[in-house]
């Protein structure tokens, strides 16, 4: 239900800067994306599968044309929504694309 959802995005949100396995999820960016970036350079449209509140797709802003997040919370959306306004999130089952293969890179 909403506010089950509500309270699941709130703590999984509080839990991301404490965590150390959510932490450390922002210091793959350093390790493996930068390089990767840096070989490719910027994307056309960059996908993330269960972006929650988007903070992890909310560090590649320079690094793409588009983001989009899917995810199954619309909680977690609404706040992805406020806090990154240049991504585009949908509520989507990240098993049943709502796009066509090989439009994000």
């Amino acid at each position: 239900d909403a506010e089950m959802d509500d309270a699941l995005t709130l703590r999984y949100d509080a839990l991301s800067e404490s965590h150390f396995w959510l932490t450390s999820k922002a210091h793959v960016v350093d390790a493996f994306l930068e390089p990767f970036f840096r070989r490719a350079g910027r994307m056309e449209r960059i996908l993330e599968i269960g972006c929650c509140a988007g903070k992890f797709l909310g560090k590649l802003g320079d690094r793409a044309d588009a983001l989009y997040g899917l995810d199954m919370s619309l909680s977690a959306l609404r706040r992805c929504k406020e806090r990154y306004r240049h991504i585009h999130a949908v509520r989507a089952d990240g098993l049943r694309l709502p796009y066509a293969p090989g439009s994000c890179d």
